[in-house]
């Protein structure tokens, strides 16, 4: 029988771990998160659904309208969308003794938990890949292993997993998502969509490819 696979995408988790892991090459941010989950399966996997938890950065007209075009083509690529929100919070500085209010994305995290339990619940998945480095979801994990012990979870890291210890010890696996898995899940610069219309790369997501494979300062 074939594996029945969905894969979970922290989609605040993801996008900072990129903006961290490469900051040169904001095109990474154009990406086919369908093709990123297929990167991680194995021969016997059937990938059944692909959910994306994001929110909308609604006080920066230029962010949403980036945004926007990133869920119309997660769309068309068949990519589920689970919308959370921003909210202000009032926050103290100790050092300049300033109160400040920042956003913070609110909601994304528990939808995702939720989604996680509950497709184990309703019996939908075999194997479930969670693309995100945030240990906030541990304890969902263990909900679900200790109910469904047959059922595999694995965590798909964007960033570094060196100081995610608890996250690994609790996933039946691991990965990393290589600069090379990055290339292979670009969308294309022009998308035609199912309405007629043509949804382009939003400028400030291009880079020159032919460098992408440069060795890095690291290598």
């Amino acid at each position: 029988m074939r594996t029945r696979t969905i894969c979970l995408i922290d989609g605040f988790n993801f996008y900072h771990a990129i903006v961290r892991q490469h900051r040169n090459f904001a095109c990474f941010k154009w990406c086919n998160y369908r093709r990123l989950a297929e990167n991680f399966l194995e021969t016997n996997d059937d990938l059944q659904r692909v959910i994306w938890f994001t929110a909308s950065a609604y006080w920066d007209t230029g962010k949403m309208a980036r945004h926007s075009a990133l869920v119309k083509a997660q769309l068309e690529f068949g990519v589920e969308i689970v919308s959370g929100r921003f909210k202000r919070k009032t926050s103290h500085c100790p050092k300049c003794h300033k109160n400040y209010r920042p956003y913070k994305e609110k909601e994304s995290d528990i939808n995702l938990a939720i989604s996680l339990v509950d497709s184990a619940y309703e019996n939908s998945f075999d194997k479930a890949l969670m693309v995100t480095g945030d240990s906030d979801f541990v304890p969902a994990m263990k909900l679900v292993k200790s109910k469904f012990p047959a059922k595999q979870i694995g965590v798909i890291f964007a960033d570094s997993p060196k100081n995610t210890v608890e996250l690994r010890a609790c996933a039946d696996f691991w990965r990393v998502i290589t600069r090379e898995h990055l290339v292979a899940a670009q969308l294309p610069d022009e998308i035609r969509l199912a309405n007629g219309k043509t949804l382009k790369r939003p400028p400030e997501y291009h880079c020159h490819l032919p460098t992408l494979f440069a060795p890095r300062r690291s290598d």
